[in-house]
């Protein structure tokens, strides 16, 4: 397995955007990772509901599944707004993409990406990307937001409400291929890794 060693007193941090149903609403919410130090644990705040607490098993497995590196150290998971319960799947898919911003897998550029796009999905064990139920709403939150992209599964993305609401991203695999939407809302024939394709999205 790989190893990373981080300087004391240099945590890194992670931001992604996910979303959360309140009754038929949808409503954003912030997802922050950060690496310390310390003994290896995974700790969530932020009133995270039983299957956000268990996104935590699923992330590192398709982490493993998927060839890429998962934080041997302290990991602290904060969703905001704190103060809101979240529960559900969802968060799974912007936790994993988190982690690899803190892990330094990304430019520090694409942070700034990251933070006009909505990212939802469940991850299977094996970094398959699974849908989730009320995508709609979810994705008319983060217009309102003021977000420009999602992230999404093939099968949500199928919805053609997508095509007026947001450019629109659908992933299949932590590390499988995916097909990408640009601004000119045309799909580049090339096909690349989730990880690569964030990269090459965010060089400006």
């Amino acid at each position: 397995m790989r190893t990373r060693q981080y300087a004391k007193g240099n945590a890194m941090i992670g931001r992604t955007i996910g979303g959360a149903l309140m009754g038929v609403e949808g409503y954003c919410v912030r997802i922050e990772i950060q690496i310390g130090f310390g003994m290896a644990n995974f700790y969530t705040v932020g009133l995270a509901e039983g299957a956000v607490r268990e996104s935590k098993v699923r992330v590192r497995s398709a982490f493993m599944e998927s060839d890429l590196y998962f934080p041997q150290t302290c990991v602290t998971l904060n969703l905001a707004p704190a103060d809101v319960r979240k529960d559900g799947s969802s968060y799974d898919l912007p936790i994993a993409i988190a982690i690899l911003q803190a892990n330094g897998e990304f430019r520090p550029a694409v942070q700034d990406w990251l933070d006009e796009t909505m990212i939802m999905g469940e991850l299977g064990l094996t970094g398959e990307i699974r849908p989730i139920r009320g995508v709609l709403p979810l994705v008319l939150a983060a217009r309102r937001a003021g977000l420009k992209n999602v992230i999404v599964a093939p099968e949500n993305g199928a919805s053609k409400g997508f095509l007026s609401i947001a450019r629109r991203t659908c992933a299949k695999r932590m590390n499988a291929s995916i097909a990408r939407r640009r601004c000119r809302n045309t799909l580049p024939e090339k096909r690349i890794r989730l990880a690569k394709y964030i990269r090459k999205t965010c060089r400006r």
